[in-house]
């Protein structure tokens, strides 16, 4: 029982790892693209897109701007 516990507490743990990542990369550049923050975090783009709605959905994040020359603000 314990070990399950560890084990589901590591698993979130690394979960949350790329939205950290992500919100850490925008925050020194709200400008990045969902391509550039794909390879810096060493995820897809598909992932990195859906980690985005996930933040835009939560109010985490917010985009600024159109798609193509806007940037992203943290909340």
């Amino acid at each position: 029982f314990c070990k399950n516990n560890s084990i589901k507490s590591l698993q979130q743990h690394s979960k949350n790892e790329p939205i950290k990542m992500i919100l850490s990369l925008l925050s020194e550049n709200p400008s990045f693209t969902k391509d550039e923050l794909a390879t810096r975090i060493g995820k897809s783009r598909a992932t990195v897109t859906r980690l985005l709605s996930k933040l835009v959905e939560e109010g985490k994040i917010a985009r600024i701007g159109s798609n193509k020359s806007g940037q992203w603000k943290i909340m």
